[in-house]
């Protein structure tokens, strides 16, 4: 019988990503979907975090 599991592979490190994690944009109009191990996904998600966070990025105080 064969193994139903298929390894993912992480898009950014390639190493084997444990869950499915995965992360979806558009890039000039491009969609795309990147599959991301644990540690490039915390990493992506705390860098989206900071991005969300423009608002205050062109103060001039």
């Amino acid at each position: 019988m064969k193994n139903e599991h298929s390894t993912k592979i992480c898009s950014i490190c390639n190493s084997e990503a444990q869950q499915d994690c995965q992360l979806d944009g558009v890039i000039d109009e491009q969609h795309i979907r990147l599959i991301l191990c644990d540690t490039c996904f915390k990493t992506a998600l705390a860098a989206l975090k900071e991005k969300k966070r423009i608002d205050n990025m062109f103060n001039e105080d």
